[in-house]
């Protein structure tokens, strides 16, 4: 079995409720990379959701640091999306990279 993998990269993702949509539908994640132009100290949460984000539905949560800017997550046995993927971030000037399958 050929596993062809995709990536989706977004830049300064929504600090709103409704967050962004990276992947509209079901997915494996294989990595999430995220990063920050900021002093602050972002929170990302990302959700098993097609359309917006849902903390119901949150499967991972990075804390990055004024000093720590750029954080890789790997999940070599994947990261099983039944929904799609969706991000918010609680401050702005994030960027996310994601590959996936």
């Amino acid at each position: 079995m050929i596993i062809t993998t995709k990536n989706v990269f977004k830049e300064d993702i929504s600090t709103l409720d409704g967050g962004t949509e990276l992947i509209g539908s079901p997915c494996v994640i294989y990595s999430i990379t995220v990063s920050h132009e900021s002093d602050a100290d972002p929170i990302i949460s990302f959700s098993n959701s097609a359309t917006a984000y849902d903390s119901d539905e949150r499967v991972e949560k990075i804390c990055l640091t004024a000093e720590e800017h750029t954080k890789q997550m790997v999940y070599p046995n994947g990261l099983f999306c039944d929904s799609g993927l969706c991000v918010t971030s609680n401050v702005s000037s994030v960027d996310i990279s994601v590959t996936y399958e």
